[in-house]
């Protein structure tokens, strides 16, 4: 069985229109887990989805699968 972890994130809706910033959080993002933990992943899969009261509030939560 694979060790994985997931991360949610709530990101602002704006942030589906405009690539470079999304790409720009996710870069981060990894960046930051990989750091924190010291471990590096096989590979890491994104899904993009409405939590709670995302609709409402003009966001949307990305979750980060990561395969250690």
């Amino acid at each position: 069985m694979e060790d994985t972890r997931k991360v949610y994130f709530s990101v602002n809706e704006s942030k589906l229109q405009n690539q470079e910033k999304l790409s720009n959080q996710i870069d981060n993002i990894i960046s930051f887990l990989s750091n924190r933990y010291s471990k590096s992943f096989k590979k890491a899969t994104f899904s993009i989805g409405y939590n709670r009261d995302d609709f409402f509030n003009g966001k949307f939560t990305l979750e980060i699968k990561f395969y250690l």
